[in-house]
């Protein structure tokens, strides 16, 4: 089950995506995307320091938690979304 924000909490993540001024790229899909973060992350390294998930799952919890990393110290930032719930976890980095 996916834990539902707080207003404040929403607010928060909301904040910090805002303030991030670098590009973020979202991958979802069926099949496929962890291996195509791996290999976008491996041409963006060579541009700039990647903030992607660690654990290779883009549920919605390892998105927070990566969400809550994101800094100016980023020149990237890669988000995988669950096919099923990605919408509501695209809807905070717009």
């Amino acid at each position: 089950m996916v834990r539902r924000l707080g207003l404040e909490e929403r607010k928060k993540l909301v904040n910090i995506r805002r303030h991030f001024n670098s590009p973020v790229i979202g991958v979802t899909g069926n099949v496929g995307k962890t291996t195509s973060i791996s290999m976008i992350k491996t041409v963006l390294d060579k541009h700039g320091h990647v903030l992607k998930n660690n654990h290779g799952h883009g549920n919605w919890d390892n998105n927070l938690n990566t969400l809550n990393k994101l800094s100016n110290e980023y020149d990237y930032a890669i988000f995988e979304f669950d096919f099923h719930r990605g919408q509501n976890f695209a809807e905070i980095l717009r």
